[in-house]
């Protein structure tokens, strides 16, 4: 018993930084259980919209907005946990957010193709152009779609040759897997 009191009373010094490990060690594991409880009850609900889906074409096209909200939703706690941590660390998050404001508008001038890639990405995802396991032609480009993001789209020609194209670079998409489709 006086090996434990000893431990307790060595340890006294540091009971802050303990504290505040330990709260960290509490954030991170809450941000990541609520990941995964999202992230399985997003996947769930994706996988129920698909075998109800009407046809084959509308479960494909379920299927890829779901990994994109996925995405989203994965790098959104993760940002949620690092603003909590820094916090917890002493860092006022509020000149971060308001300074994140004036980045952004700056970023925004500097990357415009970065955002113009995330705009046609949700404007193809939402109008229903491409879903994974299409065959299209993109870009002077075509084969079986492997991955649809916000920000490209992954073609697999038939030489086996992967073809990564930015949404922004999207003008016109030639869907040849789209309602009808010969072999």
């Amino acid at each position: 018993m006086n090996e434990v009191a000893s431990l307790i009373e060595s340890l006294r010094p540091w009971r802050e930084e303990l504290r505040q490990a330990l709260v960290v060690l509490l954030i991170v594991g809450a941000g990541l259980a609520a990941r995964w409880a999202l992230m399985r009850l997003v996947r769930l609900f994706y996988k129920t919209m698909e075998a109800r889906a009407a046809s084959p074409e509308d479960a494909k096209w379920i299927g890829t907005v779901g990994r994109v909200l996925r995405q989203v939703i994965s790098i959104g706690v993760l940002l949620v946990i690092a603003m909590l941590v820094l916090n917890q660390f002493g860092v006022s998050i509020a000149p971060i957010l308001g300074a994140a404001g004036v980045v952004g508008i700056a970023v925004g001038f500097g990357a415009q193709s970065l955002i113009r890639d995330y705009f046609n990405g949700f404007f193809i995802l939402l109008e229903n152009q491409i879903r994974v396991g299409d065959v299209v032609q993109i870009a002077d480009k075509s084969g079986l779609v492997e991955e649809v993001t916000l920000r490209r789209v992954k073609l697999r020609d038939v030489e086996g040759a992967v073809h990564y194209i930015p949404n922004g670079q999207i003008t016109i998409v030639t869907n040849r897997s789209t309602e009808f489709a010969f072999a």
